[in-house]
């Protein structure tokens, strides 16, 4: 990102099946899509929904290091967030 001089990345889709800049940053399948945010000098961070935080959690490392990963339960109720988790380093 430094050499580029990018100062953040957006990416995000309804599934990353087609969707290979998706699968890319994110290193995992998402059945229901995402949205990832890359900040320069931040870990980024992958907005799923709570059921694809397991297939998100699999994936975890991202290109771009260790990925933050938000689940959101969306119902008539409200939207609420699950805990944040931390996927792994990839070396």
């Amino acid at each position: 990102m430094e050499k580029k001089k990018v100062e953040s990345v957006l990416v995000f889709g309804d599934a990353t099946v087609g969707n290979p800049d998706l699968r890319y940053v994110v290193g995992a399948s998402l059945a229901r899509g995402g949205i990832y945010v890359k900040r320069k000098s931040h870990d980024p961070t992958l907005i799923v929904s709570n059921i694809d935080v397991g297939s998100a959690r699999l994936g975890g490392s991202g290109t771009y290091g260790r990925i933050r990963i938000m689940g959101l339960n969306v119902s008539p109720e409200g939207m609420t967030e699950t805990r944040p988790e931390q996927g792994s380093t990839r070396k």
